[in-house]
């Protein structure tokens, strides 16, 4: 949608509705409250799945319904969006500490549930790659030592360069 130069974006709207969006941070204790009632909310909740009937048996599987917090979750929760909570964790002590509690309890589910076998191994890594920095690191040299094809090539190189 392109705008003629000068043209109000407000215009003929009354005033309360153009300022409804605005994003005002409502305290401290309102926010401790929110995070509480959000946390509480995103418990993993266990269940026994019927498997199968049979004539003499019937077979059941434990499955989970994940809930794992996340900051955008919670930002949803609150009916605001995630700039907004980190534009308020600038400002706001406890803003910050609890986007780290969300984050926290994000890591330490994934590594301990991912480990255990009840979340999908490879969601947990991915989440834990892209969300936590956690990466697969191998070690490319024998023992620590450089591996000799690579001395060899640098070596020709300079060689060239001399």
């Amino acid at each position: 949608m392109a705008f003629k130069k000068g043209h109000k974006v407000n215009a003929g709207k009354s005033p309360e509705r153009y300022n409804q969006h605005k994003e005002h941070y409502r305290g401290k204790d309102w926010f401790n409250k929110k995070l509480k009632e959000y946390l509480k909310k995103r418990k993993d909740k266990e269940y026994e799945f019927h498997k199968t009937r049979g004539d003499k048996s019937d077979s059941y599987e434990e499955k989970i319904n994940a809930k794992l917090p996340t900051v955008e979750g919670f930002a949803d929760f609150i009916g605001f969006t995630k700039p907004t909570l980190y534009n308020w964790a600038k400002k706001h002590k406890e803003v910050k500490l609890g986007i780290d509690k969300i984050v926290n309890q994000q890591l330490v589910r994934l590594i301990d549930r991912g480990l255990e076998g009840t979340y999908n191994s490879t969601i947990a890594k991915l989440i834990l790659s892209s969300n936590h920095g956690m990466k697969e690191k191998s070690d490319v040299t024998t023992d620590n030592q450089p591996i000799p094809l690579l001395d060899y090539i640098t070596k020709k190189k300079s060689d060239k360069k001399t």
